[in-house]
């Protein structure tokens, strides 16, 4: 069994552990947590025998192979390449670092130590993408993506009382572009790589905080728009448009959870694939069998590709004015 040790104690550990049952051959055996209270009471709910306050001495834990930072996304950086240099392998929740020199350095520090690091970006690793890029050629010449993923905030109505938690303070990476954004350019990215120019139109609070916006990405032939929100909602839906017909999700670039063909507006959808997995589960299955096959290239080619991921996501912040830390 992988031994692996939790950071964090909030919403995505809490995910984590409720699909823990599906990824193979993974035992959690340790929590960070800020506080004694905070460990215990996530360690006693699922069973975690060791538990942390003190991110030092869980990395001089020689049973522990693996960290999966789960914290805010301003500490991913810190928290990661700490742990590469102590032996530790890495798992970093999205949107993994904040910039392209940062992506880097850790590639840098993870290889030189001989350890795996990986983007805990479901869409990268979601088997529905798989059967869209295999589909695309089916649409003909591509004119037009199009891709939402706008959700009312669980913690937005605190914004409009005036008290404004860390996700949405610029302070702290907040923002619906980070968190949510980072799932369509994860997805675009992916079909046709990085595009030729990038801009992000937000809508912000008194903070100078997105709190949703449009993303618009332009390659040689077409455009994409994606929605994005934390203020609001929609039904979401995911297109690709081109001149011999449309591929569908029915949902956001996150879920993914079908896939079906219409070659004219009249016509019956033709169901293509339907996702039959656990997202996160399904991506750290992906990732324990790349450590277990001591696949370094796949993992260093996956980062590789993040890389262009953080940078377009970093154009598309300096687009808008946003200044995160």
């Amino acid at each position: 069994m992988v031994k692996l040790a939790i950071l964090g104690t909030g919403f995505i550990a809490n995910i984590l552990m409720k699909v823990i049952h599906e990824i193979e051959d993974v035992e959690v055996c340790a929590v960070l947590a800020v506080n004694d209270e905070d460990a215990e009471s996530f360690a006693s709910s699922y069973g975690i025998p060791k538990r942390y306050t003190d991110y030092d001495k869980l990395l001089d834990d020689g049973e522990i192979e693996f960290v999966y930072v789960a914290l805010p996304n301003h500490l991913h950086y810190e928290y990661a390449k700490k742990a590469l240099e102590k032996g530790k392998n890495a798992i970093v929740e999205k949107p993994f670092v904040s910039s392209e020199e940062e992506v880097e350095e850790l590639i840098a520090v993870a290889k030189a130590n001989k350890r795996m690091l990986f983007d805990a970006t479901i869409t990268k690793y979601i088997p529905t993408l798989d059967s869209m890029k295999k589909n695309l050629h089916r649409v003909g010449e591509i004119k037009r993506v199009t891709t939402s993923y706008c959700q009312y905030s669980s913690r937005f109505n605190a914004v409009r009382e005036g008290n404004i938690p860390g996700v949405f303070t610029l302070e702290h990476d907040g923002g619906a572009l980070k968190d949510l954004g980072i799932y369509p350019i994860n997805f675009i990215v992916a079909l046709f790589g990085k595009p030729d120019l990038i801009r992000y139109y937000a809508n912000k609070l008194e903070n100078g905080c997105d709190s949703s916006g449009v993303l618009i990405m332009q390659y040689k032939t077409f455009i994409t728009t994606s929605l994005i929100a934390k203020d609001s909602f929609t039904e979401n839906r995911c297109t690709v448009e081109g001149y011999d017909g449309t591929l569908f999700v029915d949902d956001d670039c996150f879920r993914f959870p079908n896939l079906r063909f219409k070659k004219r507006a009249g016509d019956e959808s033709e169901q293509i694939d339907r996702l039959q997995v656990n997202g996160l589960a399904n991506e750290f299955n992906c990732f324990m069998r790349m450590y277990k096959d001591r696949d370094f290239e796949a993992c260093y080619y996956n980062l590789e590709k993040t890389k262009v991921v953080i940078e377009v996501l970093k154009t598309a912040a300096e687009s808008a004015g946003l200044v995160y830390g």
